[in-house]
């Protein structure tokens, strides 16, 4: 495996081997500004009575003086450390006047100093005093480089008695030869925790085991010659969460994971922002009026790519004017609704693939109202809820459907809905195997829905009224329940419970008015029997031509098969029933069947 080049910005955690993009040059054997024509860029001095000085210069115009009190001393070192190998001989030079002092009263010596590889001082060569003359004399030093070695530096001391004067030190100089680089080195990260390298890349060490500071890592220069395989855990976030940067494109650091500011806006221009989507073949169909624009197979930010994003030509194939207001998936084809047709398209992640299977003059504008249950798409129409594989296949809303027997009281919702200016919502909920349809608006100041649950594979459902106190404003299936938010609050359904904080529901059943035989012949009916669990309450209704007439309610047990018949003498043309359940957490509530029992009624007798 190649080993990588230095990037700018990295994170690098320890161990992590680079290669230079730049072999830097040799390091400079020279001594920067040493007669100090920049004053005193690149020196360091220990007093600061050690000043630049233009009264006594050796070479050009400027040199530095110890001024100041009496029995003073002070140092002066160059600030670069440069590279030096154990056991190099070097000889370095200074020169110092001691001025007008008496000898003896002023004076100084140049210094070689040596470092290890953590700049700690090993040791320090002086060279020989100047403490006598009224001029420049020279102090010169030869040293050879202790075991250790990574660099050295060269500097001066000065010092004067009670009764000296100023001393002066200028034009330093010495013989260090620069080590020459070796081939082969890389650079190894020897930093304790992960960090992330400068913007520029640093000047690398030329000798084997020298390290440079590249911003928070540490790079030691090493020679590989075997192969060594080491685990480091990648992504692992840090012990305390980042400061999370908010530009877009700023990046932020965690441990071995560096975080970018990314938005999730789509800032494509072809991208339709519709409200009406469908995720179908790992690509997003958005409605854009009469056509059905499509992004990128598993990229939705992408609505432009040749040959990938695209649109389907629905408006070669709709019905009238009007546009795309409603979707869904039907056997895994995307079927294309509006108020007057609808179409059904075969899609896949290759456009070319793409095509029209069917369209038919049955139409729906609730998007929001479209479901898939199970092999069917549930759909909400101008005459009630209807499944497409029905309605298809009879190109007709008034043949007879799942939602055919609430039809009335759908449309008188759904007008009142629309009136408040409500979208009415749909959803399936597999736990119970129910399609739930509700209205925001209308009479829906409380959460009320018709719900659909399936029976038995190749038998009818029935519908079911729910009522909630509270408005529904939003709903989701999460794991194997149904997730209800009204205001602030969310609340999961349970199908096993039949109160609600204490309060037991309540709930009912009706039928609608039956003849039991010939139309308008009034029947006698003797009592019935009941087979169900929990406390029901029966009315019987009597008059048909007046809702309201009712007897009056009656309690009764919950199951009468195993005695006599329950008496209850009543004639009527036509009979309705109402059974009213209260909710018991402890034991369920349930209606099975039903019996009416009549005798022969004549009108002559």
């Amino acid at each position: 495996m190649s080993i990588p080049v230095w990037q700018p910005g990295h994170l690098y955690p320890p161990g992590a081997v680079v290669l230079p993009r730049t072999r830097s040059a040799a390091a400079q054997t020279g001594i920067a500004n040493p007669q100090f024509d920049d004053d005193l860029e690149g020196w360091a001095v220990t007093r600061s009575e050690m000043q630049i000085s233009t009264q006594s210069a050796f070479l050009g115009s400027k040199a530095v003086m110890l001024g100041g009190g009496r029995n003073i001393s002070g140092g002066i070192e160059a600030t670069a450390y440069a590279p030096c190998e154990p056991g190099a001989s070097i000889t370095a030079t200074c020169w110092i006047n001691q001025g007008a002092s008496s000898k003896n009263h002023a004076g100084g010596s140049v210094s070689l100093r040596f470092y290890d590889a953590n700049n700690s001082q090993i040791r320090e060569f002086q060279g020989n005093q100047i403490k006598s003359g009224n001029g420049f004399a020279r102090s010169s030093v030869t040293a050879s480089a202790p075991a250790g070695t990574k660099s050295v530096r060269i500097g001066a001391n000065l010092w004067r008695t009670g009764s000296g004067q100023p001393v002066w030190v200028d034009a330093f100089s010495w013989n260090l030869a620069a080590p020459q680089p070796m081939e082969g080195l890389m650079y190894r990260a020897v930093q304790p925790k992960t960090g992330r390298s400068a913007t520029t890349e640093p000047a690398w060490p030329l000798q084997l085991g020298q390290q440079v500071t590249d911003n928070e890592v540490i790079w030691e220069a090493v020679r590989i010659s075997r192969i060594v395989w080491k685990a480091i855990p990648l992504l692992v976030s840090g012990d305390t969460e980042p400061v999370w940067p908010t530009d877009i494109g700023a990046s932020v650091a965690d441990n071995t994971i560096s975080w970018v500011a990314t938005s999730r806006q789509v800032t494509d221009p072809k991208c339709p922002k519709s409200k009406t989507v469908v995720i179908a073949a790992s690509k997003v169909f958005a409605a854009d009026g009469d056509i059905i624009p499509f992004s990128a197979t598993a990229n939705p930010l992408d609505w432009s790519s040749p040959d990938n994003a695209g649109f389907l030509p629905s408006g070669l194939q709709l019905y009238g004017a009007n546009p795309i207001e409603a979707m869904g998936l039907y056997r895994g084809n995307l079927v294309a609704m509006n108020v007057q047709g609808s179409q059904v398209w075969q899609v896949d992640e290759d456009p070319a693939l793409m095509a029209l299977l069917d369209a038919f003059p049955i139409g729906s504008q609730h998007h929001k109202a479209i479901a898939p249950v199970s092999n069917d798409l549930f759909v909400l129409t101008q005459l009630g809820v209807r499944t497409l594989g029905v309605a298809a296949g009879a190109t007709n809303l008034q043949a007879g459907d799942v939602g055919q027997p609430i039809d009335p009281m759908v449309q008188a919702e759904l007008d009142a809905a629309l009136a408040d200016g409500a979208e009415p919502f749909g959803l399936y909920n597999p736990n119970a195997g129910q399609y739930w349809l509700g209205f925001k608006g209308g009479t829906a100041s409380k959460g009320h829905f018709f719900v659909y649950t399936m029976n038995r594979m190749g038998q009818a459902g029935a519908w079911t009224r729910y009522e909630f106190p509270w408005r529904v404003d939003d709903w989701c299936i999460k794991g194997e329940h149904l997730y209800l938010r009204h205001g602030d609050t969310v609340s999961r359904l349970d199908m096993s419970r039949e109160s609600d904080a204490g309060t037991p529901f309540e709930w009912f059943i009706q039928w609608p008015w039956l003849d039991f035989g010939q139309m308008g012949v009034t029947k006698m009916m003797q009592g019935f029997d009941i087979i169900g669990t929990g406390q029901a309450r029966i009315e019987f209704g009597y008059d048909q031509t007046n809702g309201g007439r009712w007897t009056p309610a009656w309690e009764l047990i919950a199951d009468s098969v195993p005695g006599q018949l329950l008496p209850m003498p009543l004639a009527a043309p036509s009979i309705a029933v109402r059974l009213t359940y209260q909710g018991n957490d402890v034991e369920r509530t349930g209606w099975e069947a039903l019996n009416l029992h009549f005798s022969h009624f004549r009108v002559t007798s």
